[in-house]
């Protein structure tokens, strides 16, 4: 059985019976394979909710090597705000400043514990730098 050839990689040749258990990472969703063959999927889980797609929970395997047996175990995915693209003048650090102030004040319940996706169009890196001062 040839498995992965992805991202560039070359072809791994694999025979699953030769293994208890072979886990295979890169993708978001858990995913079997076959008996002893998974995809382990993922503990971030946030990228589906940003892009609006969905993989499926978030979470981890756990895998009995003798009796071959696996169990998923989700995990509560936090929240995200993925807020609309906000135009900046570059070069204006207080003005930056204050127009992210503004965005984020707008999200109900504010942002502690949860994830803010906030495009800041115009800005150059420096721009960027200057908000964590």
């Amino acid at each position: 059985m040839e498995l992965l050839k992805s991202r560039g990689g070359a072809a791994v040749p694999v025979v699953p019976e030769d293994w208890s258990y072979i886990a295979l990472g890169g993708r978001h969703r858990t995913e079997q394979i076959s008996s002893n063959v998974l995809w382990a999927g993922s503990l971030w889980g946030v990228l589906h909710l940003i892009l609006g797609r969905s993989w499926g929970e978030k979470g981890f395997l756990t895998v009995n090597l003798e009796s071959g047996e696996h169990e998923f175990h989700a995990i509560p995915s936090r929240p995200v705000a993925a807020l609309a693209p906000v135009k900046v003048i570059a070069g204006d650090h207080s003005k930056l400043r204050r127009r992210v102030r503004e965005v984020v004040q707008e999200i109900p319940g504010g942002i502690k514990g949860k994830i803010v996706r906030l495009r800041l169009e115009g800005a150059f890196p420096q721009d960027l730098l200057a908000l964590s001062r």
